[in-house]
Parts: C-alpha cells; structure tokens; sequence
C-alpha cells in the first residue's frame, strides 16, 4: 500500500512538471507570436523551420513559402549570400551576431532598415540550429538604402 502510494505520487508530480513544461512552452509561443519584430529559427542546413506572424507580414510570405527553404531559394543571390555569412558566423563565434539590414517591406514604399540579431540556438541533442529576431529601427536623415554603401561603412568602422 505504502509502495502504490509513493507510485501515485511520483506520477502526480511528473504529470504536474510536464503540465508546467506545456504551459510555459505556450508562453513563449504566445510571446513570440505576439512579438513587434519578426522572428525565425532555421535548422543545422539553414533550412527555415519557423517564422512569426510578424515575419510573415514584414516579409510579404506565409510560412508555407518559406518552411524547409533556406536563403538561397528564398533571396537574391547577393542577400543570401549575406545572410549565410552571418548565420556561419553566430555559429563560429557561439554567439549572438548582430548587423543591419535594409530592405523594402512587403507592400513597398521606401526602405526600412532593421536590428537583426542571430545566434546559435540548441536543440536536446545539443545540434546547433540557427534562431533569429529583427527589429525595425526608425528612419535618420542620412540613411541610404544602397547595401554596398553601407557595408562599406560597416566595414570601416570593424
């Protein structure tokens, strides 16, 4: 009796943790759902494996467009090719790598440039997966929306 009471127990308290798992893992969906900036996490390939509402509406693509694609399919060769880069490069440095991006939204109108922070996400193997958010900064005076300008300048400054 003693026994099937300290069973009883123990399945109450591993049903109670993965209650709690659930609940917090609806938390930071609902967080990264509700998030103003867009948000993604690509696998070990850089294959696409999530995206926010958010980015859906920045980018002007359902998830159904984007999923199991990586950049290359996604971009134009130049900006693919950045972005790999910099996807390698959160990798490398084991670390958050953040740049700035610009680009026209989805319906059009002038550029919008963004904070674009990248970094190694692990899964429970311990496989490093590539997660990313962007936020979009206002508008200044001097922006320029030409790419080689500003990476230029970056460069200049690192």
């Amino acid at each position: 009796c003693q026994v099937a009471r300290r069973v009883h127990a123990e399945i109450t308290a591993r049903e109670q943790a993965e209650q709690r798992v659930a609940e917090s893992a609806g938390w930071v969906r609902s967080l990264l759902e509700g998030l103003p900036a867009i948000a993604w996490i690509k696998d070990a390939q850089f294959r696409y494996v999530w995206v926010n509402s958010s980015y859906e509406r920045a980018r002007g693509l359902r998830s159904d467009q984007v999923l199991g694609r990586d950049d290359f399919e996604l971009w134009p060769e130049e900006r693919a090719q950045r972005y790999r880069r910099e996807d390698e490069m959160a990798l490398r440095v084991r670390g958050a790598v953040s740049s700035v991006d610009a680009r026209a939204p989805a319906d059009g109108g002038a550029p919008v440039r963004w904070r674009v922070v990248r970094f190694p996400l692990l899964d429970a193997a311990g496989t490093a997966r590539i997660a990313g958010i962007a936020f979009e900064l206002a508008p200044h005076p001097g922006f320029t929306a030409d790419a080689r300008q500003r990476d230029a300048a970056l460069a200049r400054l690192s």
